[in-house]
């Protein structure tokens, strides 16, 4: 993988407005991303706090898909919602991730800071609040603390279930139409809204999530692993991420402290994205202090 690869992993949702760039047409990233959580979150406990980065899973086996052949090539091309099941040509999957790194990379330049670590699919980012920017988007099925950062392209949602939902029916609506929704929800900042604090470390044998998603035959040979250092602080955010074939998969670890109002929050999803191209960086649930 080369560097300009990695120093470029960096990502998001959804576009915010009309003049928003718009993500490769072959690559439904959304509903991959969505889907990706929630097979991460069924390999976990019912208790476990989850992270996971779609950009970085996709961007390793968008690579490899390139080089696969036959019932490898078509699952890797499924679970990457790479415009169905049959395997794009190699060419049209570079093009289309290309373009997520180029854009990625220029709004890093401006608002962020990403660092290769020297591995493959490895990457540090960091990014500061935007406090006065901060505001809440209201549904009937949730609410979502939203958290600008400095220079507006980049961005983290913490969604909480609404009083007559479930943590689990918010996850099951995740995709692409309830993201589009989200985006267009009522805006308010009536009540200032105190950040929330949250660190995360989590080491994620890919095999089980990636295989019911369409890949088992790759799997059949091969091992893979993510692992994600994500930190949410009052200033800003910090996160290392390793995805690798294979990864050493060590101990799983996974824990958090989420702090609002100096007391532990309700179960919530977050995700942190870039708000031009809509890519999503980190995806994943606080659901124990």
């Amino acid at each position: 993988m080369n560097k300009t690869v990695l120093a470029t992993a960096v990502l998001a949702l959804f576009a915010c407005d009309a003049m928003a760039h718009t993500m490769p047409a072959g690559w439904r990233q959304a509903d991959f991303a969505a889907e990706l959580y929630r097979h991460a979150v069924a390999t976990a406990d019912s208790g476990d706090n989850v992270v996971i980065s779609p950009w970085g899973v996709a961007n390793l086996f968008a690579l490899l898909q390139t080089g696969a052949k036959g019932d490898t090539a078509r699952g890797m091309a499924f679970a990457l919602q790479l415009g169905g099941v049959e395997p794009s040509a190699p060419d049209e999957v570079a093009a289309t991730f290309r373009e997520a790194r180029t854009a990625l990379s220029r709004a890093a330049r401006v608002d962020a800071s990403v660092k290769e670590s020297g591995t493959n699919g490895t990457f540090r980012f960091s990014a500061k609040w935007d406090p006065a920017a901060t505001d809440i988007l209201d549904t009937p099925l949730c609410s979502a603390l939203r958290l600008p950062c400095v220079g507006g392209t980049f961005e983290m949602l913490a969604i909480s279930p609404s009083p007559s939902n479930t943590l689990g029916e918010v996850e099951a609506r995740l995709g692409r139409a309830f993201f589009d929704r989200l985006a267009t929800a009522p805006r308010t900042d009536s009540k200032k809204p105190i950040h929330t604090c949250f660190d995360i470390q989590r080491h994620l044998d890919l095999k089980p999530v990636l295989s019911p998603m369409g890949m088992a035959a790759f799997f059949a040979d091969n091992a893979a692993g993510q692992s994600v250092s994500l930190a949410v602080g009052d200033e800003g955010i910090k996160a290392s991420v390793a995805t690798g074939v294979p990864l050493p998969l060590g101990e799983a670890a996974a824990s958090a402290k989420a702090v609002r109002q100096g007391k532990p929050t309700p179960p919530f999803i977050f995700l942190i994205r870039e708000t031009r191209t809509g890519l999503i960086v980190f995806l994943g649930r606080v659901v124990k202090p």
